[in-house]
């Protein structure tokens, strides 16, 4: 789909799915993988809203939410700047003179991701494979040319399990992790592209490992008829996630403590979900104005519509449903520099689900969740068989 080189670094969603079947970022901003384009619509505010089996991503208490079962068959997810990334990604890799090519591109920035996964999630527990890459680039200084270039596969297995702590109020969650990753961030100079051609700069950039790690999550649940306010606690990558393997290793996952929250509001033909989350709590290198995430999903017969704010840039997305395919696309913005306001780069998702679900009746819309919840882990498809 998207290659370095196919032997060695490359996205393999349909094989992931076949066997299943039955972003250069400065150092505060990571790498932009496993995010739903739902979530970075409204503002990647997600932690207490997730009620599906994204819960492997967000907040393994999310998985109480779901009412029967749900699978997600495959779900891919593609995304960039604009259309020329692509086109200026592929001549640097194809390039048999790669200092010249970086010239031709002083002062442009290349950014292309995405993914694909499948999931099977019931009441209380979930397993998925995830495959997602992220590809930066960014060409500077035309006096002395450098490629600043970041690259990142990650093939994870994920295990998650929620529990009741105090029953329909308080719910914990649980995801156990293997991540096999390929990638790492680098700077070359003028005299390093003089001894380099895409091959070696492949070599370069393509550093393995595989490490283990452990998400933690509660929901505070208050059910009530028109209301259902939630109060989430995450700890993702719970101590740090590092990897081990032959030769130079890839980054590591810093952990990433975030409390968020969320109220449901449904009034009979509209649903509205406002949602609040800060993120990265004990990263104290991170400027506060990008920790805070804060969305909005507005729930209409036909389609869905939401908005945000990440990392202090407005997010915009939308979402339609049709029988089991879902489409999502998403607007948002990443902070490049130090703090908000200081580089933003623009991005645009897009995301294709097929997903199926039965209610704990075996119908083909959800029933309510196992945490006595309204969304089941279907809420939008069920509204609208509703209406």
């Amino acid at each position: 789909f998207i290659s370095f080189q196919a032997d060695r670094f490359y996205f393999k969603p349909l094989m992931t799915f076949l066997s299943l079947v039955v972003s250069f970022e400065a150092a505060q901003a990571g790498f932009d993988l496993n995010r739903s384009v739902r979530a970075m619509g409204m503002g990647n505010a997600f932690t207490a809203v997730v009620d599906d089996v994204d819960s492997l991503m967000y907040n393994p208490a999310g998985l109480a939410r779901i009412g029967g079962l749900n699978l997600r068959v495959v779900d891919l997810r593609i995304g960039t700047r604009n259309i020329d990334d692509y086109e200026n990604f592929t001549d640097v890799l194809d390039s048999d003179d790669l200092l010249q090519s970086v010239n031709d591109l002083i002062g442009e920035r290349v950014w292309v991701g995405g993914g694909a996964k499948t999931a099977i999630g019931f009441p209380y527990f979930a397993f998925g494979v995830y495959d997602s890459f992220d590809i930066g680039l960014e060409f500077n200084n035309p006096a002395y040319p450098t490629l600043d270039a970041s690259a990142v596969n990650d093939i994870n297995y994920v295990v998650g399990f929620a529990f009741p702590v105090i029953p329909h109020i308080l719910y914990g969650g649980l995801n156990i992790k293997r991540i096999d990753r390929m990638g790492s961030e680098q700077s070359f100079g003028a005299d390093d592209l003089n001894d380099l051609d895409s091959d070696s700069l492949q070599d370069e950039l393509l550093n393995s490992g595989t490490g283990y790690g452990l998400d933690l999550g509660f929901n505070f649940v208050l059910p009530s008829p028109i209301i259902s306010p939630i109060v989430s606690v995450v700890w993702q990558d719970f101590g740090g996630t590092s990897f081990r393997g032959d030769g130079t290793l890839p980054p590591s996952k810093q952990e990433n403590l975030t409390v968020g929250a969320s109220a449901e509001v449904d009034a009979l033909i509209i649903s509205v979900t406002p949602s609040l989350e800060f993120t990265d709590i004990t990263n104290s290198d991170i400027d506060f104005g990008q920790k805070i995430n804060v969305g909005v999903e507005v729930s209409l017969p036909l389609i869905d519509v939401r908005a945000g704010f990440h990392q202090g840039y407005y997010t915009l997305g939308a979402g339609m449903n049709f029988g089991p395919f879902e489409l999502d696309v998403a607007s948002y913005g990443v902070e490049l520099g130090a703090y908000p306001g200081q580089r933003e780069d623009r991005r645009y998702m897009l995301e294709l689900k097929i997903d199926l679900s039965l209610g704990s009746s075996f119908s083909l819309f959800d029933d309510d969740g196992a945490d006595g919840s309204r969304s089941g882990g279907n809420r939008r498809r069920r509204l609208k068989q509703r209406r």
